[in-house]
């Protein structure tokens, strides 16, 4: 099966879970994740700012505001292939951007690349992802800036998805990133 065939075919697994069960599944993944040793002794979380039907990540964000972490989210420029980030406080509101993915608003908000980010080992990165394996390989949207991003980050690096995005095997090119760890709402990978 070709990597958009696939894709086709767990975004629809995906989207044929009710909402209730999502926001359930959505709850027991950030608690799992919020209470990882790595998550608590972070000191920044790059968190993606959910959309349609992924893994409601607002949860989490709230749990590293609570716990006096820095987040940072991601931002898509058009027409460039490179992700910018933008550290956000708890107050912020968002809006849709390119593609409909939700960006923050505001005139605090500042982009920045990935050097300017400056994550380190102790950081977590949460990763969005359209369908994964138990090799932690992921399958993203297609457009590989997730790929480009993760290539020279040290930082870990989490996916999160329900259990119904799982595959047998993910095709795998040189240039894909492997996760260090993916959680769902019934295992850790």
């Amino acid at each position: 099966m070709t990597k958009p065939q696939l894709r086709t075919q767990i975004l629809s697994r995906r989207e044929a879970l009710t909402p209730e069960v999502r926001a359930e599944y959505s709850h027991t993944i950030a608690q799992t994740l919020a209470s990882l040793p790595q998550f608590i002794a972070a000191g920044t979380i790059h968190c993606y700012l959910s959309f349609g039907t992924e893994v409601d990540t607002s949860e989490i964000r709230m749990a590293a505001f609570s716990a006096g972490k820095r987040v940072a989210v991601p931002m898509l420029e058009k027409n460039s292939p490179i992700l910018k980030h933008s550290f956000i406080q708890e107050h912020f509101e968002f809006t849709n951007g390119h593609w409909n993915v939700p960006v923050p608003v505001g005139i605090e908000v500042g982009l920045l690349s990935a050097d300017e980010l400056a994550l380190t080992e102790k950081d977590i990165i949460i990763v969005p992802l359209v369908a994964f394996d138990k090799m932690k390989h992921r399958l993203g949207y297609g457009k590989g800036f997730y790929d480009r991003f993760l290539h020279h980050e040290k930082a870990l690096k989490i996916g999160i998805a329900f259990s119904v995005q799982e595959v047998e095997s993910i095709p795998y090119e040189q240039h894909d990133e492997v996760l260090s760890l993916i959680i769902t709402e019934n295992f850790q990978y």
